[in-house]
């Protein structure tokens, strides 16, 4: 997969990288990491203590992080870059994301990161996505595991609204 080399989108402007994402994309293009056809990513050079960059048998580089999405990480002069694998797969093939818009796995599967399982949409495009062709689920209500009330409650709370007062309503359901 070859490097975007321009770090603007047409009619876009300047959009900015994280200092992860900016690290980690100069050592793709370095070659120190690799992107694989099936979305993975490999170290294939190690830094040598003169600075040479030396090939090395292909380690696998992303590795699982937080919510089911892959990671990538680098530790360059005791400084830590890091990104997630989606992000940095988008970046290479195509150029930086913009402001306010998010990466999408098209198949809802967060370590599949393969170029052509991943999508730019909004926020909301994200989270509609997810409802609508993937079937999630909102967790309203009781089902939300942070809910204070019941759904009894919830709706007698309703039916009082218009006849006391908000805080009078409060302090009968505490």
């Amino acid at each position: 997969m070859a490097a975007a080399d321009s770090l603007t989108h047409a009619g876009d402007g300047e959009t900015t990288l994280s200092a992860g994402e900016k690290k980690l994309l100069q050592l793709v293009r370095e070659g120190f990491f690799e992107i694989r056809d099936d979305g993975t990513i490999w170290r294939t050079k190690a830094r040598s203590r003169t600075g040479q960059l030396t090939p090395i048998e292909p380690v696998r580089a992303d590795q699982p992080a937080a919510r089911g999405y892959r990671g990538i990480r680098a530790q360059i002069d005791g400084v830590v870059y890091t990104t997630k694998a989606h992000r940095l797969i988008w970046i290479v093939a195509n150029g930086p994301i913009p402001p306010k818009i998010e990466v999408n796995h098209e198949d809802g599967v967060r370590d599949h990161n393969r170029h052509k399982n991943l999508n730019l949409l909004t926020h909301g495009g994200n989270q509609k996505h997810a409802y609508d062709k993937l079937n999630r689920t909102r967790c309203l209500g009781e089902r939300n595991g942070s809910t204070k009330v019941d759904d009894t409650t919830v709706a007698a709370i309703r039916a009082e609204q218009g006849r006391r007062s908000s805080r009078a309503v409060g302090a009968d359901v505490g």
